[in-house]
């Protein structure tokens, strides 16, 4: 398979998450009611789920790095996240 670069300027638009509060946030460290880590997973999940089961559409997940210094459990709810991910594909 050759591979070709894609010319242009690309634009990834953020998407709408929902938080366990039921407010939409546009980036992950937006969001509020992350308690713990299971939280996180399953804010994820929904969201991720929300997307997949319906438009496909790409599901780009923003945040900003100093939000996994914030509380030590949403570095751990994301990386369980990721984790159960990779193994459903």
């Amino acid at each position: 398979m050759k591979t070709e670069p894609f010319p242009g300027l690309w634009e990834v638009p953020l998407v709408d998450y929902r938080d366990p509060t039921g407010r939409n946030c546009a980036m992950i460290d937006a969001c509020q009611g992350l308690d713990r880590k299971d939280d996180v997973y399953k804010m994820l999940k929904e969201n991720f789920d929300r997307h997949y089961l319906s438009t496909k559409a790409p599901f780009p997940m923003f945040t900003h790095a100093a939000w996994f210094l914030k509380k030590q459990f949403y570095l751990g709810g994301m990386y369980y996240y990721v984790l159960k991910i990779l193994l459903f594909l």
